[in-house]
């Protein structure tokens, strides 16, 4: 797959963004990764949360599983997760800046879909960039 980013750019101080719905069809693995390059003067982690829908309207509270990026100043961080999920239903991805002072103006998080339908070496494609838009 080739560049299906949730999100890149700047996110601001305390703040998150929200991707649009992931659709999971005959999913086998799905691996989420996250990338940051933290200021010198960044004190704040950044988090990659993921939600699930069985349906796609009904999205659960509270997060299926959380990445987390560790703030180390000066340093790029790069984390991976891979997701164990049904094969159906859809996933929802929230990145939260955790840093009340310092917005992020280096980052990047994309994930990778492999299907049971799909041949071995084929993944899925798209993008699911969408601005930020605030809480839950």
């Amino acid at each position: 797959m080739r560049y299906p980013h949730l999100y890149t750019g700047v996110l601001p101080t305390s703040s998150r963004s929200r991707s649009s719905l992931v659709p999971l069809v005959r999913a086998r693995t799905v691996s989420v990764t996250g990338r940051a390059t933290f200021a010198s003067a960044i004190a704040g982690d950044i988090d990659i949360e993921v939600y699930y829908s069985p349906d796609g309207t009904n999205i659960d509270t509270q997060a299926f599983g959380v990445i987390t990026l560790t703030s180390v100043a000066s340093t790029e961080v790069q984390a991976s997760a891979f997701i164990v999920c049904p094969e159906h239903g859809f996933l929802q991805f929230v990145i939260r800046n955790k840093d009340a002072t310092n917005a992020h103006s280096d980052g990047k998080v994309w994930y990778s879909i492999q299907s049971w339908d799909v041949p071995e070496n084929t993944q899925s494609t798209g993008s699911i960039a969408k601005p930020s838009t605030g809480d839950l």
